[in-house]
């Protein structure tokens, strides 16, 4: 590290073969740093910099650069087969900087993508979180299911699929692709809009006048989109958070400092991951492409509901109600399981104004509850 700057040290070499699409194998090490560059994936990125000589560029980097292009250095079927991350890589970078894939380096790509199953879930989830969190994810998602779909197959059914539902100008590809764009940059609710509409296809059941329907398919997404982001090996904490938002991102929230605080609850009390989900229902009525609903002027006032009950002090978790469980085990309450469990009915009236945040009235009302067996 240098004044904050990571900067890698290596010798110039060359490489050989790679028989298992990851690792060359064999490495030679070599005086020309043309040689150098030559084995790397993209002409932008097989540019090197002398202090007296200037930028080296045999491939033509800059040109690419300037032109917003995404090209390999050299065939790019043999690019792809050396290691197919750069086909994930490639996608990145043409997601992130918003840059078109060249003709034969798209057609490389696509038809390398079944080399994608072969890598390891580590190594991907990196360039995945790079190309989600791009500006031109929506347009590599049209464009490239088929390769994003070697990983996650279950995004395939969207294409296409057409909803028959008055309350969606799109297919559920076109659909997701828009929420997609339509929330911020960030891989938490970018991977939520992504998986949201995940299990509609699976879901749709059509009525007597051939409207569908989709029952059920926020939590059946929920519980998809943890298997996707399980077998992709994500943190648990971030799996838990995803399906959460995908769980109750059709959930209509009433517009009262109380409902807001109940889904504070069911989204394990956090209140950023509630501003996820509020920007991922917006992001979700405009994608329907049916202009300013109720649900979208309802979805954008949440965020002020929020503000209201953190500044009246509201109660939103345990910490924030007047009485503790050793308050209960002093009025003669059994110790055990029953304790946490009164305590979160006393939260739950209380949000619902059944009772005041206030220690004896708390107290009252747990006796009550505990008298009528509740």
């Amino acid at each position: 590290m240098i004044d904050e700057v990571p900067l890698e040290i290596t010798t110039f070499r060359s490489e050989g073969t790679y028989s298992d699409n990851r690792h060359p194998d064999a490495v030679a090490f070599t005086l020309s740093i043309e040689e150098d560059l030559a084995r790397r994936d993209l002409t932008i990125n097989a540019m090197a910099f002398h202090p007296t000589r200037g930028i080296f560029d045999p491939f033509k980097g800059q040109e690419d650069l300037a032109s917003g292009i995404i090209r390999t250095v050299g065939e790019p079927a043999k690019r792809f087969s050396e290691d197919a991350l750069r086909i994930l890589r490639a996608l990145r970078f043409a997601s992130s900087l918003q840059f078109t894939l060249e003709d034969a380096t798209a057609q490389a790509i696509l038809q390398c993508g079944p080399l994608l199953a072969s890598v390891h879930p580590q190594r991907l989830r990196r360039e995945l979180d790079g190309l989600l969190t791009g500006a031109a994810a929506p347009r590599v998602l049209r464009e490239y299911l088929d390769v994003l779909g070697v990983l996650i197959p279950e995004l395939l059914p969207l294409r296409d699929f057409d909803q028959r539902c008055r309350f969606h100008r799109y297919d559920a590809l076109e659909h997701t692709a828009r929420v997609l764009g339509n929330v911020p940059e960030e891989p938490r609710i970018r991977w939520a809009a992504l998986l949201h509409d995940i299990e509609k296809p699976s879901c749709l059941r059509i009525d007597s006048k051939g409207c569908g329907h989709f029952a059920g398919h926020p939590k059946a997404g929920a519980d998809t989109a943890r298997k996707i982001l399980t077998r992709l090996m994500y943190p648990s904490r971030f799996i838990d958070e995803v399906c959460g938002l995908v769980r109750y991102h059709d959930t209509q929230i009433p517009l009262t400092e109380a409902g807001v605080c109940r889904m504070l609850l069911n989204l394990d009390l956090r209140g950023e991951l509630f501003i996820d989900l509020v920007n991922l229902k917006i992001a979700d009525e405009r994608g329907k492409g049916l202009g300013e609903t109720e649900r979208l002027r309802a979805a954008k006032q949440l965020p002020g509901l929020l503000r209201q009950a953190r500044d009246n002090n509201h109660p939103c978790h345990l910490g924030n109600l007047n009485i503790t469980g050793s308050d209960l085990l002093q009025a003669g309450f059994t110790p055990g399981p029953a304790i946490g469990n009164t305590l979160r009915t006393l939260l739950y009236d209380c949000i619902d104004e059944k009772v005041e945040n206030d220690r004896d009235a708390l107290l009252k009302y747990a006796k009550e509850l505990q008298d009528k067996g509740l």
